[in-house]
Parts: structure tokens; sequence; C-alpha cells
């Protein structure tokens, strides 16, 4: 009774805003990869958790004062015959201006647009940096090995050779994961990208939607709850956070099953 009343209107709502938080995270966070790419010096000394934390809450913040119209303006608190949170007939079913801007252009354009074209091109622009780096640390490691081969023996190569490999590593990782991105961003939101054109075309052509495009919007509503998933899991999976986390999950484990596998107490017989 009490999610009919109160979460029946609320609870899509707030799956949009943080529907909202993370596609403009995903954003953030290419962004911010590459200027940790592009500017290395820079980065190591502004780059802190308190700046990532503003970053994170100004993302937050943002997302929220762009939803709050559609708790606002959509939604009333009814008191009779019993207290319940209802929907505005004149927001929510009538083609009014305030659709028409919000929901089928703004909407569409800040929440899914955009943002893909921001973490694409940021994405591309770090491969660039990736390519150009690399293409630089072979020129130097070549003049290197030229002059370690001259005045030195084979343990000094040998540590210029490990250094090259440890890089080759770090780039192919973040390779592997910003093309994951792009190709789980385009699996998970390309229906959606779909029903964004096909909102288009009923407006221009002045026609309603059918039952097969509520269809196509509840499953890609699903497949958005999928990727916030997906990608927060992508961004750290070729990371040492992600090897730590499991090797601290795997101690926590055997400890708890080293603690349950001691023999019961038994008993006492009174």
């Amino acid at each position: 009774m009490f999610e009919r009343r109160f979460l029946k209107h609320t609870v899509p709502r707030v799956e949009a805003t943080v529907n909202t938080v993370h596609v403009w995270t995903i954003a953030a966070l290419s962004a911010h990869r590459y200027w940790k790419i592009s500017r290395p010096m820079v980065s190591r000394i502004k780059d802190t958790a308190v700046n990532a934390h503003y970053v994170l809450l100004g993302v937050f913040l943002t997302a929220a004062l762009y939803r709050l119209p559609i708790f606002l303006l959509e939604l009333k608190i009814r008191w009779t015959p019993i207290a319940s949170i209802a929907k505005r007939f004149a927001a929510t079913e009538v083609m009014s201006p305030y659709r028409l801007v919000y929901h089928s252009i703004l909407d569409p354009l800040l929440n899914d647009i955009v943002p893909f074209i921001w973490m694409s091109l940021f994405s591309l622009m770090t491969l660039f940096e990736i390519l150009r780096h690399r293409y630089h640390l072979y020129n130097r490691l070549d003049l290197l090995y030229s002059k370690v081969a001259e005045d030195t023996k084979h343990c000094p190569k040998r540590r210029l050779r490990s250094t090259e490999l440890s890089r080759q590593r770090q780039e192919l990782q973040a390779t592997i994961s910003i093309v994951s991105i792009i190709l789980f961003y385009l699996i998970f939101h390309t229906l959606r990208l779909y029903i964004i054109a096909r909102k288009w075309q009923l407006l221009m052509n002045e026609q309603c939607p059918t039952r097969v495009d509520y269809l196509h919007s509840y499953i890609a509503r699903l497949l958005s709850i999928g990727s916030t998933t997906v990608n927060a899991f992508v961004f750290i999976a070729f990371t040492k956070r992600l090897r730590r986390y499991f090797q601290s999950l795997i101690r926590m484990t055997s400890r708890t099953l080293s603690n349950s596998s001691e023999p019961p107490l038994l008993l006492k017989s009174l």
C-alpha cells in the first residue's frame, strides 16, 4: 500500500536521476583519464582525492538540479481521501510546451547524445595520446639502448626493457578499457538512441506511440540500469584496485569459512 501511494510515481523519476548521474560520471571519468595521460606532471600534483570528491559532488548536484522539474512540476501531494503522491495531469499527459522542450528536446540531448559524444571524443583523444607517447617513448628508448650498449653491460639494458614492458602493459590495459567502455555503451544504449529517433519521428508526423514503442522504452530502461554496473566495472577492471579488492575479498571469505568450520559446542545435558 505504501509503495502504491508514495513510490509508484517517485521511483521512475529517481531512476532517471540516477541514470543522468551515471552517464555524466562516465563522461567526466573519460575527460579525467585524458587529462591524466596528456598532462602527467600536472595531474600528479592536482589529482587529489579532495578534488575528485568535488568533481563528483558537482556532477551529482548538477544532475539533481536538472532533474528537479520532474519532481516539482510533474508530481503533487494529494491529501484526500488519503495522503499520496500523484501525477499532475497537465504536466504528464498533455503535450504542453514544458513536455515538448524538456522531455523531447533537452532530455534526449543532455541525457543521451551529448554524454555519448563527450565520452567518445575524450576516449579517442586518449587513444591518440597513448599512441603519440608510445612513438616518442620508442625513439627515446632507441637512443638509450645505443648509449647503454656502448658504455655498460646488460643489467641496465634489462632494466630499461622491464620499464618498457611495464609501460606497454599499462597502455594495453588503458586501450582495452577505453574500447570496452565505448562498445558497452553502444550495446546498452543503442536502443535508447533508436527510441529518441522514433520519438522525434512521431512528433514530426503528429502520431501517438504504439504498444511496441512502450515495450522498447521499458527494455531500454532495464539496459540503462545494467549499464550503470557494467561501465563502472570496466573502469576499474584493468587496474590494481580490482586485484587488491579480490584479494581482500578472498582473505575475508577464507577467514569467515575458517571461523565457521570450527566444531560446534556440545549441548550440556540437563
